[in-house]
C-alpha cells in the first residue's frame, strides 16, 4: 500500500490544479459565447 501522506499531498495538487482549469474552461467558454462558438466544440 502506497504511503497515505502521498496521496494526501496528491488529492490537494488535484484541486489545486482541477480549479484553476475550472477558472480557464469557464473564461473559455466565456470568450467563445462572446465569440460565437457553441460551447460543446469549447469542451472537446
Amino acid at each position: 500500500m502506497a504511503d497515505t501522506g502521498y496521496f494526501d499531498s496528491v488529492s490537494a495538487n488535484l484541486k489545486t490544479g482541477v480549479g484553476a482549469q475550472v477558472k480557464g474552461i469557464s473564461e473559455g467558454v466565456k470568450a467563445n459565447s462572446e465569440a460565437g462558438v457553441s460551447p460543446s466544440v469549447n469542451a472537446l
